[in-house]
């Protein structure tokens, strides 16, 4: 590589944390204002009710259309604010997979008869915890958004480190846009369709960047189920 390579490569990275920095300030700031659009529909039609009785048909569907956006919104700049604290503030050391996936589990609201699994033949890995619980989190929230109702977490140890592999019996994801799926703001179906950011698979690619890892999907798309991988190197 030439040395105007390396320098524009070293002028990338302090624009990137500036950027970065900028993104956790205005999502920790944006998401004040957008609690409030959240809460303040729900008020008009309390207070619709409790003056009038009731309520028009067509002022509640309207009602419903702003909290549906404004939920929407404050998802969008929740997950701006995960991506945006990948690999900040944290130490890195042995984390127990059983452990972060049970707290993945606690936190998510996963679907009714939604079920995860795991055999971890490794039980742990060397890493950042807060983002291990996050990248986990990512990939399962992803196959309960699209369709699967079940869920498996294993590791195995390999030749350039531990991979942690996440399978899914979901629709399957089509071979042309396994490298678009890990872009943000990507969706392959409208948000109307499946709820989401878009930003899922960017944060745990971001997160296997940050670890000096890799992530790939395995899926042909025409039959059932897809298979994550996240390669961890050796510490």
């Amino acid at each position: 590589m030439s040395a105007q390579s390396d320098q524009a490569r070293a002028d990338v990275g302090p624009a990137d944390n500036e950027l970065e920095h900028f993104v956790y300030h205005i999502s920790h700031d944006l998401r004040a204002s957008i609690r409030a659009l959240t809460v303040v529909p729900q008020w008009i039609e309390e207070d619709l009710r409790a003056e009038t009785g009731g309520i028009p048909n067509s002022v509640a569907e309207h009602v419903k259309v702003l909290s549906e956006q404004a939920l929407r919104l404050d998802n969008m700049m929740k997950d701006l604010l995960t991506y945006s604290r990948v690999g900040r503030m944290q130490s890195r050391g042995r984390i127990e997979l059983h452990e972060a996936l049970g707290q993945v589990t606690k936190d998510l609201d996963l679907p009714e008869g939604f079920a995860v699994s795991s055999d971890f033949q490794v039980a742990h890995l060397h890493g950042a915890e807060r983002d291990i619980v996050t990248l986990i989190s990512a990939l399962v929230s992803n196959a309960a958004k699209h369709g699967a109702q079940n869920v498996h977490l294993s590791t195995e140890g390999a030749a350039d480190g531990l991979r942690l592999i996440v399978r899914d019996d979901g629709p399957g994801i089509d071979p042309k846009f396994h490298a678009k799926i890990f872009e943000l703001m990507t969706t392959l179906k409208p948000r109307d369709d499946v709820e989401g950011s878009g930003l899922g698979l960017a944060i745990a690619r971001k997160i296997m960047t940050q670890h000096n890892g890799t992530i790939e999907v395995i899926s042909a798309g025409d039959v059932q189920g897809a298979e994550f991988i996240a390669t961890f190197p050796r510490p």
